[in-house]
C-alpha cells in the first residue's frame, strides 16, 4: 500500500494528485493507493481517497504503508521519518497557487540532500522516483533531530546568562 498526504490547508494540491492517476494508469504505481485529498478539486479516479482522514486511521494505514508520497510539510515528513517510513515530497508551487510561498522547497532540498527523502519538482522525477524507491536507503531523521535539540539548548543557555 502506498499513502497519499496532501495535508489540511485550504489550498489545492491538483498536480500531485494527477501524477498518481497518470503513474497507475501506466502501470508504474501497481500497489493500492489511499490518498488524503483536503481540498484538493482534482477528483481521483484510479485510487481510494478521502477529504480528511483522523489521527488513528492514518497512523494504520501509515503503518501498512510501503511508503508515503506527501506535499513538503514538515509535519507530514518529520512524523513519517520517525516511523522510519520511505519518503516521495512534492513541494508545493505558489506560482501554481498551491501555497502561498516556495518555503517547503526549502525543506523539502535540505532534507533530500540529506538522503532522508527523495524531491520530486515535475511528473518525470515523479515517476522516476517512484521506479527508485524499493532502492532509496534514507538517513536517520535522529541525527538531524538531536542537532535541533543541541541548538535549542545552546540558545536556551544563552537566553539564561543575558
Amino acid at each position: 500500500m502506498i499513502y497519499v498526504t496532501v495535508g489540511t490547508q485550504k489550498f489545492n494540491f491538483d498536480r500531485l494528485l494527477k501524477y498518481i492517476d497518470n503513474a497507475i494508469e501506466i502501470g508504474c504505481i501497481q500497489d493500492e493507493v489511499i490518498a488524503q485529498i483536503g481540498y484538493s478539486e482534482y477528483i481521483p479516479k484510479n485510487y481510494k481517497y478521502y477529504r480528511f482522514i483522523d489521527k488513528d486511521q492514518i497512523s494504520d494505514i501509515v503503518d501498512k504503508s510501503r511508503f508515503i508520497i506527501t506535499h513538503g510539510g514538515s509535519g507530514n515528513i518529520i512524523e513519517n521519518l520517525k516511523k522510519n517510513k520511505k519518503i516521495i515530497a512534492v513541494p508545493r508551487k505558489s506560482e501554481l497557487k498551491e501555497h502561498v510561498d516556495n518555503h517547503q522547497f526549502e525543506l523539502v532540498n535540505k532534507l533530500s540532500k540529506s538522503n532522508m527523502i527523495l524531491k520530486v519538482e515535475n511528473e518525470d522525477e515523479f515517476l522516476e522516483c517512484i521506479k527508485k524507491i524499493e532502492q532509496f536507503n534514507p538517513g536517520n531523521i535522529d541525527s538531524i533531530l538531536d542537532n535541533g535539540k543541541k541548538i535549542n539548548t545552546i540558545i536556551s543557555e544563552f537566553i539564561k546568562g543575558i
